[in-house]
């Protein structure tokens, strides 16, 4: 057996550390106190046809396509920027008040998510502006200085506040019936 001493003992990580190292992956968002809780409706993004309302989708594509621009720009979006959506610094981010448009909302609710919703309930349409059109009819509920948007159904059609680009499409989206929620057949 070979004896060494403790002294004697070479070091080999000779490497230090730098102290100026950054991580892109690790974010501290600035509020939070802002939730999006997507599993408290869990239909939320199921489809429906209604008279003056469909949310199908044409293809798998667009409805990936559709599903991406939520989760990895709306989404995101929606945490970063809420208090200045409650604002309404934003475009295409602004509460629904019409009562027409209110009562088309409770109509596509009851289809999807089964229950009524609370007359007192603030409704928000959400729309990224570079997200194609993309629309998410939220619930927002905030008490004090903090903020859960609940989202209750998908516009991707642009069909609750009809835009004349998306509207000159309306026989074709009439006819579309490709749900992405079904389950896979393995």
């Amino acid at each position: 057996m070979l004896n060494i001493s403790k002294t004697s003992r070479k070091r080999f990580n000779t490497i230090k550390p730098k102290t100026n190292v950054f991580n892109p992956f690790v974010t501290f968002n600035k509020h939070e106190n802002i939730s999006v809780e997507l599993s408290n409706y869990p239909n939320w993004m199921n489809s429906v046809d209604l008279k003056g309302f469909n949310n199908f989708y044409h293809d798998s594509e667009e409805a990936c396509y559709v599903a991406y621009q939520i989760l990895n720009k709306m989404i995101p979006f929606i945490k970063t920027h809420s208090k200045e959506i409650i604002s309404n610094k934003y475009m295409h981010c602004h509460t629904i008040s019409s009562k027409e448009k209110l009562d088309l909302i409770v109509k596509v609710n009851r289809q999807i998510n089964n229950f009524d919703l609370d007359p007192q309930i603030s409704l928000w349409e959400i729309a990224v502006s570079n997200s194609g059109g993309v629309r998410v009819i939220f619930g927002l509920y905030s008490n004090d200085d903090n903020f859960y948007f609940y989202p209750l159904f998908i516009d991707a059609h642009h069909q609750i506040y009809s835009d004349s680009r998306f509207r000159s499409n309306y026989s074709k989206i009439c006819k579309t019936k490709f749900q992405d929620m079904r389950k896979p057949s393995y």
